[in-house]
């Protein structure tokens, strides 16, 4: 029963994704757990924002960033 449920979840999972990144149901900027996606990729992006505000006259700029439940 394990293997048999343990296939049925994968490809029902394999399903839903095809679906969901088909119609572009998630936006780009989500990239946690998404297959090709790397959360370094947005960190680069945030660092580059953060020092392209800096470079401005009087840049300032503001995180805010939640990490509960991301371990």
């Amino acid at each position: 029963m394990p293997t048999l449920y343990k296939v049925y979840t994968t490809a029902l999972l394999e399903r839903l994704r095809e679906e969901v990144e088909g119609k572009g149901l998630i936006p780009h900027n989500q990239t946690g757990f998404r297959k090709g996606m790397e959360t370094l990729y947005n960190i680069y992006v945030l660092n580059f924002l953060i020092n392209r505000q800096v470079r401005k006259k009087g840049g300032k700029f503001s995180i805010i960033c939640g990490f509960k439940g991301s371990v």
